[in-house]
């Protein structure tokens, strides 16, 4: 293992009531210091134009700009934040390492933490991408600590409709459409995907013979993929009881090009889907074209738009 393994290691097992009585009052006095020279570089040349820019864009409305009260995509807030901290030169310095670190952590820190709140529908999808290959004890570790942090959270208020994300496969790094859903203000309470959570919703019960058990997990009791004789019923049973679990209002199916039982399953899926729920799906496509977000983001846009309008 290398020294960023270990570094890694250390930050992620880190918690607040490690931190000692001086460590707790330096960081207090470094956001404070970062505050008051932000409010003043706020009007200085290139900050004053940052935020022009920034507020033009609008976007996801996550964190707040220091000084304005306007809230923007995390990135954005944290980008301005620490660009008018960095205005007038005042902001903290390490003179050994000759750098200022205030400016690059505190506005990350305090975007990330007011954006997240609870977790996003990405952010799940990602914790579960990377149990496909980061280190177990590392990931375990990291996973114990997020569950501890969120149940202590107030879950946030979101104003979205809940999103329901259905179909073949979400792989890592495709999250464009992820990215589209909570830009066009959607909450997506509930993922169900090859490689998603179903896999962890029944437990293996270990009385007798563990083979057995396994395969009963596996084999038996699992939920069957699109279009398997004899069983889609079963199959659109468990993605109503998830429509109704989670309180969803409207259904993204998204498929891959030439995943051709995905593709029936979805046509019949929301004839199911209006029947029983009297809910709308919005069926999208891709074969990983970088073409394909245009007309995505519009569709999205109006599906988000349309299920607002139903209350």
């Amino acid at each position: 293992m290398d020294a960023s393994h270990h570094f890694a290691e250390n930050f992620v097992r880190t918690r607040y009531g490690d931190l000692s009585e001086s460590v707790i009052e330096a960081t207090k006095k470094e956001i404070l210091d970062l505050l008051g020279v932000a409010v003043g570089g706020s009007s200085e040349p290139g900050a004053k134009e940052l935020l022009e820019i920034v507020l033009d864009w609008e976007g996801k409305e996550e964190s707040t700009i220091i000084g304005c009260g306007k809230k923007v995509p995390a990135p954005n807030a944290g980008h301005v934040n620490a660009t008018m901290a960095h205005a007038l030169d005042y902001d903290d310095v390490h003179e050994s390492a000759v750098m200022h670190p205030g400016i690059t952590i505190i506005p990350t820190c305090m975007s990330i933490a007011e954006r997240i709140g609870g977790i996003s529908g990405k952010d799940f999808i990602r914790l579960n991408h990377a149990t496909y290959y980061a280190d177990i004890h590392v990931l375990i570790s990291a996973m114990e600590s997020i569950s501890k942090e969120l149940e202590k959270r107030k879950a946030p208020q979101r104003k979205g409709p809940n999103i329901m994300l259905v179909g073949s496969t979400m792989a890592e790094g495709d999250y464009k459409v992820l990215d589209l859903l909570e830009e066009a203000g959607a909450n997506i309470v509930i993922e169900e995907f090859s490689e998603g959570v179903r896999h962890y919703q029944q437990r293996i019960e270990p009385n007798g013979d563990l083979i057995r058990a396994l395969a009963d997990r596996y084999l038996r009791r699992r939920v069957p993929p699109a279009m398997f004789h004899g069983v889609i019923k079963n199959r659109f049973d468990y993605l109503l009881k998830l429509v109704k679990e989670f309180k969803v209002s409207g259904v993204v199916w998204y498929s891959l090009m030439y995943r051709d039982s995905y593709d029936r399953e979805g046509l019949l899926f929301s004839q199911v889907l209006k029947k029983e729920r009297g809910i709308p799906l919005l069926k999208l496509n891709s074969d990983y074209d970088i073409a394909e977000s245009g007309p995505m983001r519009t569709r999205i846009e109006t599906f988000i738009e349309i299920v607002k309008q139903r209350g």
